[in-house]
This record gives C-alpha cells, sequence and structure tokens, in this order.
C-alpha cells in the first residue's frame, strides 16, 4: 500500500470503532439498485488495511471508456463497478447521481440545481469542479488494457493524499456485463506502489488471451474510422462544430434505422444537441457500420493571433493560467479557447526577461466576469498593455460559483526574447 494510503490505514486502524459499532468501513451506506438484466455482484479483492484507509468517505465511479459502449451502457457498467465497491465495504455515490451533475456541467448549468450558470463544461472539468460539492473524496476507475494479455486494471483514489492498484484478468470479446461481474470480486494489488502511468502498466498477474472478437471492443486506434481533414473540415463547417468531439458509432438495434451514434462528453466540450445530431449525421452518411467505432472531428479553427512578434521582429510570450484550487471560497474559471495576449505587446521594442504576474478576476452568480486585476508590482506593464490585457481576462468564465460575488485567481507569464 503506498505510504499515504498505509498512514491513513494506520490512523483508522489505531482509532478504530468502538464496542458496538459497525466494524465494516461504510456501513449503513445505501446499497446500489438492482440491475435488470444482470446478476448481483459480491464484494472482494480489497485489503482491510485500504478498507479501513478510505472509511466512509465517498468515492465516485468514473466513466468506463475503455470499450467502445455507448453512454446508456457505460452508466450500467459503472453501477456494476458501485455494485461490487459497496459490497466490498466502500461508500459510493450512485452513479445517476454523479453523471447526471456532470452532464449538467456539461451544459452549462448547476451541477446541482440544474438552474443556468457559468459556461459548459468538459467532463473533466466537471468532475473536478463539482466532485466537493457532490461530497467525492476520491474516485474508482477501471479500464481493460490489452498487451500481449488483457487485464482489468482499477485504481482506487482519494484525492490528494495516495492512488492503490489493482487488476484481474479480463476478456474484452466476452459479454461484458457478465465479465465485469465476474471478475471484479477477483482483483488483486498489482504491485505499482508509487508508479503512475506506463509504470502500472506490467501488471504481475496472468491475463485473459486476446482474440479477434476482444479486439473489435477496445476503444483504441486501430479500431478508430478515419476521416480525412477535408472531410473533417467539411463537417465541422455544415454542422458548425466549434469544439472538437468524438463520436461513439456502431450498427443500430434491431429493427432501427441507420447506426447507432453520440457525442462522447470526455475530454473535448460537449456540443450541443442539435450539433451532435448533425455531426452523427454528417460522419455516418452513406456508411453502413457493421462494427463499433469511434471517431474524432476536429472542430472549427479558431482564428489564430498572428501577431506573435513585434514590430522589430522580437517574439512574444504572454500566457494566463487559472490556478487550480480545491478551496470553495475561489472560483473555477476558464478562458475561452480564442483568447489571446500576445497582441498586447506588439510595440515592444527591447527583451525582457520571463516574469510572472498574479491575477486576480472577480465573478458574478451567474459566472461572468466584472473585474480584473493584475498584480504588476514592478510595473512591468505600459497602460495600453495593461488596458489589452485586462480585456482579455474580462471574456473568462467561471463554472457556477454559487454566491453572489467570487473571485478566481491564476498567472500571466511574460516576456519578450530575440529570436
Amino acid at each position: 500500500m503506498s505510504a499515504a494510503l498505509a498512514a491513513l490505514a494506520a490512523l483508522a486502524l489505531a482509532c478504530g470503532p468502538k464496542k458496538g459499532e459497525a466494524q465494516r468501513p461504510g456501513a449503513g451506506a445505501p446499497s446500489p439498485s438492482a440491475i435488470p438484466g444482470v446478476p448481483t455482484v459480491v464484494g472482494g479483492g480489497l485489503p482491510p488495511a485500504l478498507l479501513a484507509a478510505v472509511g466512509d468517505k465517498k468515492l465516485f465511479i468514473e466513466s468506463f471508456d475503455s470499450l467502445l459502449l455507448f453512454e446508456d451502457e457505460r452508466l450500467i457498467a459503472q453501477r456494476i463497478l458501485a455494485q461490487w465497491a459497496s459490497a466490498s465495504g466502500l461508500t459510493i455515490i450512485p452513479p445517476e447521481d454523479s453523471e447526471r451533475a456532470f452532464s449538467r456541467a456539461a451544459a452549462g448549468a448547476h451541477a446541482l440545481t440544474g438552474a443556468p450558470c457559468g459556461p459548459p463544461l468538459p467532463r473533466w472539468r466537471a468532475k473536478d469542479r463539482w466532485r466537493t460539492a457532490l461530497g467525492a473524496a476520491g474516485s474508482i476507475t477501471a479500464r481493460v488494457s490489452c498487451d500481449g494479455d488483457c487485464v482489468l486494471q482499477l485504481s482506487i483514489e482519494l484525492t490528494e493524499q495516495g492512488t492503490e492498484f489493482y487488476a484481474a484478468p479480463f476478456d474484452p470479446g466476452a459479454p461484458w456485463r457478465e465479465e465485469l461481474v465476474r471478475r471484479l470480486p477477483t482483483v488483486v494489488d498489482n504491485g505499482g506502489h508509487g508508479q503512475h502511468g506506463h509504470g502500472n502498466n506490467p501488471i504481475a498477474i496472468q491475463g485473459a488471451p486476446p482474440g479477434r472478437a476482444a479486439a473489435e471492443w477496445l476503444s483504441t486506434d486501430d479500431n478508430m474510422l478515419q476521416l480525412t481533414p477535408e472531410q473533417q473540415t467539411a463537417i465541422a463547417n455544415s454542422c458548425d462544430l466549434q469544439d472538437a468531439v468524438e463520436l461513439r458509432v456502431g450498427p443500430g438495434e434491431a429493427g432501427a434505422p441507420g447506426p447507432r451514434c453520440e457525442a462522447v462528453n470526455g475530454s473535448f466540450l460537449a456540443p450541443p444537441p442539435a450539433v451532435a445530431a448533425c455531426v452523427c449525421a454528417a460522419a455516418t452518411a452513406g456508411l453502413a457500420v457493421r462494427a463499433r467505432r469511434h471517431v474524432a472531428i476536429a472542430g472549427r479553427t479558431p482564428p489564430s493571433d498572428p501577431r506573435r512578434s513585434t514590430a522589430n521582429g522580437l517574439d512574444i510570450y504572454a500566457e494566463v493560467f487559472a490556478s487550480p484550487s480545491t478551496d470553495v471560497s475561489y472560483a473555477h474559471w476558464y478562458l475561452p479557447e480564442s483568447a489571446t495576449f500576445r497582441h498586447c505587446f506588439t510595440a515592444r521594442a527591447a527583451p525582457f526577461e520571463h516574469t510572472r504576474m498574479n491575477v486576480t478576476i472577480d465573478f458574478d452568480d451567474q459566472g461572468v466576469a466584472t473585474k480584473a486585476s493584475i498584480g504588476d508590482l514592478n510595473g512591468v506593464l505600459e497602460p495600453a498593455e495593461r488596458a489589452c490585457v485586462t480585456e482579455g481576462l474580462l471574456t473568462s468564465r467561471a463554472a457556477c460559483p454559487g454566491t453572489a460575488t467570487i473571485s478566481g485567481i491564476g498567472s500571466m507569464l511574460f516576456s519578450i526574447t530575440k529570436p
């Protein structure tokens, strides 16, 4: 177990439940409801030390994206994971609740009330913004990976405290519902302590042999439906697609005309429903979809900022970044993709060394910027430059602040250098 979670486990075991109290961490939490057509999942595979470390802290289930599943199927997979985790002794936020919250945030609404406010968010930003409000202290992520053989990789994370990794064999070619139910209780420690990313891939278990049927279900580059740049541009222009999108396509249901297609709310900003429908229709027009595939389509290219250099040919670097903060007294804010700041410094005639300035932006309860301040303590900015940067900062939006006024913090990095 990682040092962070081991310390938590030691504290939990030392303090321990008092006589007469429930002995199982998470006891008393409502059990996930039964899933029609899916066998009841039993718990297992998690050591007592991990259960003690997590205690009754609530976790949410990440989207199961490694197989080519549609949204309704991914939710079933999340519910299976929630059943197993709950039966194993963990406290889980029902996937229906967390997914509803993230979907609202993706549409530019308050994740808990549904009231419109703030900018639309891709899932990863919605998750970062709302996990605390949902009461989540961490998450469970499951993915299927095939590298020689196929395994189910499982990570259990407590935010900013540690992550533990587990694994079991998994055959992606088998019916995925039954395979999840069968394999989850058998997960074992994969021995990847302190190793994140690829350091955790060599799992010391015997996976399931990959087969042709298995390969058809994996969300990999091999299963991407390739569209030419010209095709992507035509689709983006005809459907007014502003941001890149990933589609999931597959054969239609029995009796349904045409292929099934939907936009995946993941790394990219989810397009409006009408735009998603237009993109799906254009991407699959005249296409006989016989197997599941994913499709990436680039959105309209935002106007670039050609003024990357000063009038006398010096290179300009000027970027603004929001400072991440888990403190709810600060706003989660974002600049639009089109926001640029280099053009504010084209009048510069001499090199200037790399410097950093703090920025503060005030937002109203709808997430609209009302005031921007730049902490230029050394007087670096000329009045015209300050006015230009401030104008750009005021295009930022906060993700549903929820209070009458709230401030966001960040930094601007700036330099003028010779080419």
